[in-house]
């Protein structure tokens, strides 16, 4: 209870400090004074606490609490999620959203999430095995085959994409690396092999080319332009659909974007989904695909 205890003390300090961007330790008090977690009704953050649970922020997290003398603020240090922004973001985001569940129970039937099926089963299984560099046997059965098929797997990395969580590795089977979805295995054990993890492996750069998780097919990256009416544009710059994108041009009636990305099945896809508003310009292979789907749906509808 108590570790549970520490766990949400220190992520009520995380995102308390990085929603206010800079706090006194008054500001903090009070705040704290208010928080449902503070079910002994504390009037301040005890100093003593205060300071044992900054030193746990960057031990558990690696996110340090930063005071500064001349305006005796407190905020949260740059320099220690400068390294691994990426992920320190997701995690700063993920607090948050934790943080404000936690302070709002009373409306619980009032919020509805987004559920993520295949995250529950396997994920820590796999995220131990990655942190201790040993192999797992899975138990895998692929959409587009009868019958599960058994590996090892040494697993490199894993990512969360449209709701299915995805684990990168490499197996006893395929030389390259490949992608495997949690929600596709139904059985993980351990085991007591070893592998040694790449030095030179970087995960950005493994899924930089690429718009979700379809890597590794032998698809080379290339330019892409599409052509997107207004409102469709606003959904695309809100939310750009790969680090790549930029905005050619802009008009009253369309916008151009481009990308230069390996355009795999999920993206093509992706680009599907706006139907109607959404023009290929290039590559030409892309636009002739896009014009053949066109004819064969107005056939199918008899139009």
């Amino acid at each position: 209870m108590e570790k549970v205890n520490v766990f949400n003390r220190c992520m009520w300090l995380i995102t308390t400090i990085n929603a206010a961007g800079i706090i006194t330790k008054e500001r903090l008090d009070y705040l704290w004074s208010r928080s449902n977690l503070n079910s002994k009704g504390e009037k301040e953050y005890h100093e003593r606490s205060f300071r044992r649970h900054r030193a746990h922020c960057a031990e558990m997290f690696g996110i340090e609490i930063q005071y500064n003398n001349s305006s005796r603020t407190y905020s949260i240090s740059m320099e220690s999620t400068r390294n691994n922004s990426e992920f320190q973001e997701w995690l700063l985001n993920s607090f948050s959203v934790q943080q404000l569940l936690e302070e709002v129970k009373h409306m619980s039937k009032r919020i509805v999430l987004e559920h993520i099926p295949s995250g529950h089963r396997f994920l820590t299984t796999i995220l131990t095995a990655m942190s201790t560099s040993s192999r797992l046997e899975v138990s895998y059965q692929r959409f587009d085959r009868p019958e599960p098929h058994t590996f090892l797997l040494s697993p490199y990395c894993v990512k969360v994409f449209k709701q299915r969580w995805y684990v990168v590795g490499q197996s006893n089977i395929h030389d390259e690396l490949r992608v495997y979805s949690l929600d596709r295995m139904l059985h993980i054990n351990d085991t007591e092999e070893h592998f040694e993890m790449p030095q030179d492996f970087d995960t950005s750069l493994f899924f930089a080319p690429y718009y979700g998780v379809m890597c590794g097919t032998g698809t080379k990256s290339e330019f892409v332009r599409i052509k997107v009416e207004p409102l469709t544009a606003k959904y695309i710059r809100s939310l750009p659909l790969h680090h790549t994108q930029t905005e050619e041009e802009q008009t009253a009636d369309y916008s151009v974007f481009n990308y230069y990305i390996a355009p795999t099945y999920d993206f093509i896809q992706e680009l599907r989904t706006q139907g109607s508003t959404l023009e290929v310009l290039e590559p030409k292979w892309l636009r002739e695909q896009f014009a053949e789907e066109a004819k064969k749906l107005v056939e199918m509808y008899r139009l």
